[in-house]
C-alpha cells in the first residue's frame, strides 16, 4: 500500500507541475513575416520577408522635476524604418526611399507617445515605461521623403510628408506588455530603451500583413540605443528645479516580432491526462 501510495503521489506531483508549466505563457522565437507594399496603393514594390528591422528615432523626452509619480516623464516620437533583415542578411525593399518610374519605393514609420517613472536625472535615471500608444503609418514616396522637426516650447516634435503621401494606418501597439522587457534608462546623459507593446494590425489594410495572419496576437519587441551626437539636453546643464527636456535626433532602434506559444492538441491530452491523475489521487486519499 506504501507503494502504490508513493508511486500515486509521484504522478500527482508530476501532473501539477505539468498543470505549472501549461499555465504559464512563454514566448516563441522570432517570427518570420511576409509584408506586401503594393496593397495599399502607395507603392508598386512587390512582397518581401524578413524577421526584424532597423528604425531611425526622432524624440523628445519631457523630464519633470518629480519623476517617480508613474506617467510623470512624457516622451512623443516618430520611428522612421530605415531596413529590414532576415537574421543579420539584408532584405531589399525599397523602404525609405523616393518611388520613381523605375524604382517603387516607400515609407514607413511610427508615431508613439510614451509614459514612464523612476529615479535619477537626465545624467543618470533608471526607470521602466508605464504606457506606451503607437500607430504604425504607410505612405507614398513619389515626391520625396517624410523628415521629422521640432517646434515649440516644448520642442514637440512632428513629421513632415511630401506632397500626396496620402498615409494609410496599418496597425497600432499598446503596452508594455506585462512579464516583458522593460527598461527606460539614461546612462551619461543617453537614453536607451527596451519595450514590448502588442501589435493590432488594421484589418481594413489586411492585404499588407501576407503572414503571419493578420489577426495573430503579437508582441514587438522594441531595443533602443543612441549616442552622445544625437542626443542634446534643454537647457544644458538641466536644472533641477524645473523640467527639461532631451531631444534625440536619429537615435538607433530594432524592432522584431515574437507570438504567444498555444499548446498543441497533444500536450493539451497531457495536460488532461495529468488532472485525471489528480482526480485519482485525491479519490484514493479519501
Amino acid at each position: 500500500m506504501r507503494r502504490l501510495l508513493s508511486a500515486t503521489a509521484s504522478i500527482a506531483t508530476a501532473a501539477l507541475g505539468l498543470t505549472m508549466c501549461l499555465s504559464t505563457p512563454s514566448q516563441a522565437a522570432p517570427i518570420t513575416f511576409t509584408w506586401d507594399p503594393a496593397a495599399t496603393g502607395d507603392s508598386t514594390a512587390g512582397q518581401f520577408t524578413a524577421n526584424n528591422f532597423n528604425y531611425s528615432d526622432f524624440a523628445t523626452i519631457q523630464f519633470p522635476t518629480n519623476t517617480t509619480t508613474p506617467g510623470s516623464i512624457i516622451e512623443n516620437g516618430f520611428l522612421i524604418f530605415t531596413s529590414f533583415f532576415n537574421g543579420t542578411s539584408t532584405v531589399p525593399t525599397g523602404v525609405n526611399t523616393r518611388q520613381t518610374a523605375t524604382h517603387p519605393g516607400f515609407g514607413l514609420y511610427e508615431q508613439f507617445t510614451t509614459t514612464s517613472s523612476g529615479t535619477g536625472n537626465t545624467t543618470n535615471f533608471t526607470g521602466a515605461f508605464d504606457s506606451a500608444s503607437v500607430t504604425f503609418y504607410i505612405y507614398s514616396t513619389q515626391h520625396g521623403l517624410a523628415h521629422v522637426s521640432f517646434t515649440g516650447p516644448n520642442h514637440t516634435p512632428i513629421i513632415v510628408l511630401p506632397s500626396g503621401a496620402n498615409p494609410l494606418e496599418l496597425a497600432t501597439e499598446t503596452g508594455p506588455i506585462s512579464g516583458s522587457p522593460n527598461v527606460a534608462d539614461i546612462n551619461q546623459g543617453v537614453p536607451t530603451a527596451s519595450i514590448d507593446t502588442l501589435f493590432t494590425p488594421n484589418l481594413g489594410e489586411a492585404g499588407f500583413f501576407v503572414s503571419p495572419n493578420p489577426s495573430m496576437p503579437l508582441d514587438l519587441e522594441h531595443a533602443f540605443t543612441n549616442t552622445t551626437t544625437v542626443v542634446s539636453t534643454i537647457p544644458s546643464p538641466c536644472k533641477p528645479t524645473a523640467t527639461c527636456f532631451i531631444e534625440i535626433k536619429g537615435g538607433g532602434g530594432n524592432g522584431t516580432f515574437f507570438g504567444t506559444v498555444v499548446p498543441e492538441p497533444t500536450t493539451l491530452a497531457l495536460f488532461g491526462a495529468g488532472l485525471s491523475f489528480l482526480g485519482l489521487v485525491r479519490r484514493r486519499r479519501s
